[in-house]
């Protein structure tokens, strides 16, 4: 969680986010592994508490839709998420597709 300032700046090869409250690292990451798709969580004190999603390398816009959507999906499942498709969508338009 960077603060941002003329020393530091967003990075562009990894998305970090909180775990959601009512869900456990465990299900939230095991839930998208179980999909296909592997994020890595938190190290040191953030361990437990944020999950990180890697965009480095060959990393196309069918790839963050899809990981997107199934971070949707295990959300949902776990009774986190009421309704699925605002963060494809929101994606999709930061994508500009």
């Amino acid at each position: 969680f960077p603060k941002i300032n003329e020393y530091s700046h967003y990075s562009n090869t990894v998305t970090a986010m909180k775990v959601p409250e009512g869900i456990t690292d465990d299900k939230l990451r095991g839930g998208m592994k179980k999909q296909g798709v592997v994020v890595s969580g938190g190290q040191e004190k953030l361990k437990g508490k944020i999950f990180r999603i890697g965009t480095m390398g060959i990393c196309s816009q069918g790839d963050v839709l899809r990981t997107i959507q199934t971070l949707e999906l295990v959300l949902a499942k776990e009774g986190r998420l009421t309704e699925r498709g605002a963060g494809v969508e929101a994606a999709s338009k930061a994508l500009g597709i």
